[in-house]
């Protein structure tokens, strides 16, 4: 992108590509407002029922007799392998620690360790042109906030790379790091993540740990290796034992392992987390397993490296279909609920064929208290919450059109029409700040791209303050002022 070509973008942008007849379409279409007509059916307006039959409720409850079928309940019993817990135990005695360290004194030899900071550039040229400013005496940590390519604290901490190794840098750029004397500037250095000044501020010199200083860590260490070897042959045991026949409660107990049982679970549903809620995110996996298990079966429901849950089926009891006398009321509920709602949609769609106006439609059938005008626009407002699934139909559909599925509401059903659509007049006013208020959206994002694009360039600089001030006021600052 030229210059010429931003500037015949940005600068003439107090007209737009339309002309003020379809700009005025536009905005009528935007400001239309819409009215609807809805007729809701609720059971108030179909009234009481009668009661079902006994042949009824009989030819009901065999059509739905799944829904009634009882869940299958499994009792379980987990037991917990936790390493965390096996090292919260063990007590490694002064003498093994002491021995550790004598026996393995080359892990205490600590290299020599520098700290430093950087400024990186997205050239080589631009790096020569930093170095000669601070060889020249400018402020490193002021010129790393303005200057470098790297982001967060690398950027606002003036540079600052903290303590390092040498195996932790990049080759090229640790060869001449570890090669100068502390307050030495280096000339540039190319590396993968662009051009280096760089200024050694410390050098920590090599030096052995005491034992005072390594008995946290190789104490830690030690634990950990304990509770491995304790950990892997538990879980061995563990399964070479349910092999053999042993429950989980005998051997838990004899391993010492927390174990728990959970009576008549079901596999899903708020009993889960009811139930199972002391397992925490693990709740959800170890149902899964018991109920993947048959009778009797145990397997690793978590298996992770520092845990391991064990499960094993203690009981199953399959679900069954209750006698329909032992439910009989849930059945007449569902009965009735289920005529309801057909005899609420009959009574909609009794409506459709009695004339193209909704209203008067309802009024044939003693339900024009049924209905309701609703005033909406092309964002929807004012739309009750059954009807938003039909936003985009409804600005798509013309005056008299009417929907004559049922919709689900809170209460019952409804239908609705399209009433009425009203449009507003556009003045000439309106066109102009329509107009203007595109134009000023377009100018601040083509600014806005165009400062994203500058920032990718590495041969680019920016005036950063100015480039700051034109994220927030685009508007006050003149095109020229982004270039160089």
């Amino acid at each position: 992108m030229t210059r010429n070509q931003l500037n015949d973008l940005l600068l003439p942008l107090d007209h737009l590509p339309l002309d003020d007849k379809t700009t005025g379409l536009i905005l009528s279409l935007l400001r239309e407002n819409i009215t609807l007509r809805v007729v809701e059916i609720t059971p108030e307006s179909i009234g009481e029922l009668p009661a079902p039959t006994d042949e009824e409720l009989a030819n009901f409850y065999e059509q739905t007799k799944e829904q009634w079928k009882t869940a299958e309940l499994r009792s379980f019993t987990v037991t917990t392998l936790d390493k965390k817990k096996i090292t919260e135990t063990l007590t490694i005695p002064d003498e093994d620690v002491l021995a550790y360290y004598n026996n393995n004194a080359s892990q205490f030899e600590m290299p020599e360790k520098r700290r430093a900071r950087q400024i990186v550039l997205d050239s080589m040229e631009e790096a020569q042109a930093v170095y000669q400013q601070l060889k020249d005496g400018a402020n490193f940590a002021k010129l790393a906030q303005e200057k470098t390519i790297m982001f967060g604290d690398a950027k606002e901490n003036g540079g600052d790379m903290g303590y390092f190794y040498y195996s932790e840098l990049y080759p090229e750029v640790a060869d001449t790091l570890f090669a100068a004397q502390q307050n030495d500037v280096l000339q540039p250095i190319e590396a993968p993540h662009g051009f280096v000044v760089a200024e050694v501020t410390e050098i920590v010199a090599p030096k052995k740990l005491t034992f005072d200083e390594a008995k946290a860590d190789i104490l830690k260490q030690l634990k950990s290796d304990e509770a491995d070897e304790i950990f892997y042959d538990h879980e061995a045991r563990y399964l070479d034992r349910v092999a053999g026949g042993e429950t989980a409660s005998d051997i838990s107990k004899s391993l010492g392992l927390p174990s728990f049982t959970y009576q008549n679970i079901q596999e899903s549903g708020e009993d889960i987390m009811n139930r199972l809620g002391d397992l925490g995110a693990h709740a959800l996996p170890v149902t899964a397993m018991a109920f993947a298990l048959d009778l009797g079966q145990t397997d690793k429901a978590v298996n992770a490296t520092d845990k391991i849950m064990f499960v094993t089926v203690n009981a199953v009891t399959p679900g069954n279909y209750p006698e329909l006398a032992d439910i009989k009321d849930e059945v007449v509920i569902a009965y009735q609920s289920q005529k309801m709602d057909s005899a609420m949609k009959v009574a909609l769609l009794k409506i459709i064929p009695d004339g193209p106006n909704l209203q008067k439609a309802a009024a044939k059938h003693n339900l024009e208290d049924n209905v309701q005008e609703i005033q909406t626009n092309r964002n929807g407002e004012n739309l009750p919450y059954y009807l938003r699934s039909q936003q985009d139909t409804i600005l798509t559909q013309r005056v008299g059109s009417l929907q004559t599925t049922p919709i689900r509401t809170d209460k019952g059903y409804a239908i609705y029409q399209i009433a009425r659509r009203e449009t507003p007049q556009i003045t000439q006013e309106d066109i102009a700040n329509s107009r203007m208020e595109v134009s000023n959206n377009l100018r601040e994002e083509i600014q806005y791209q165009y400062i994203n694009y500058l920032a990718e360039q590495a041969s680019i600089d920016m005036n950063i303050p100015l480039v700051q001030q034109a994220v927030t006021s685009p508007e006050d600052i003149p095109f020229e002022s982004f270039m160089n």
